[in-house]
């Protein structure tokens, strides 16, 4: 796959996380065939502005082939200073090296908790259409509070534990205290429901 069709395909997967996270964002934004993408490519011009209820979301696609963890805070602290506004703004980088564990160190500073760091390889295709993943939604507090008082749970504790680092969970941009339903195709049950805090 060329590089060329493999971002067309991270786009198209990054635009389906923000509606999976409940994020609107203009029709104008997905770009139906791939010649107009080329035409954008050499443009320059990929990278996503959504403006969502006033919160502010850039998506940066980064395709040198090597970047150094400097580089990539000064690209954020440039990114932030023209498009990021508050704190509640995100900055999500999709970068085509694979990111080591010291850029990935990076988005647990402090000071860079509004920015997220995916690999371009693992949003080429969307995980969460995978035969083998099921369903899963994050739940707001009333539903939890619900499913807790409905199993006498004391605390969030007593649900099994998602990793902060599952592919699912960062893909939702679910936060530690979260909870998410899964929901399994059963053969004899029809559906199977089950419950994940993350940690």
């Amino acid at each position: 796959m060329d590089e060329i069709t493999k971002l067309y395909k991270a786009r198209i997967t990054i635009l389906e996380m923000m509606t999976d996270r409940g994020i609107d964002y203009p029709a104008s934004l997905n770009i139906e065939k791939i010649e107009q993408f080329r035409i954008e490519y050499y443009s320059r011009n990929i990278d996503i502005f959504i403006n969502h209820q006033g919160q502010r979301i850039f998506i940066k696609f980064l395709i040198n082939s090597k970047i150094k963890p400097n580089q990539i805070k000064d690209i954020i602290e440039g990114l932030k200073t023209e498009y990021l506004e508050k704190e509640t703004d995100k900055l999500i980088l999709v970068i085509k090296p694979k990111p080591n564990s010291t850029i990935l160190k990076i988005i647990k500073e402090k000071e860079y908790r509004f920015v997220e760091i995916f690999w371009l390889n693992n949003v080429v295709f969307n995980i969460t259409k995978h035969i083998l993943v099921p369903k899963h939604i994050k739940m707001t507090e009333d539903e939890i509070k619900t499913i807790m008082d409905k199993h006498y749970m004391v605390s969030k504790s007593s649900f099994p534990v998602m990793n902060r680092d599952d592919p699912i969970a960062r893909y939702l941009n679910l936060s530690s205290g979260d909870v998410c339903k899964i929901i399994r195709k059963s053969i004899t049950s029809g559906e199977y429901i089950s419950y994940r805090v993350v940690k």
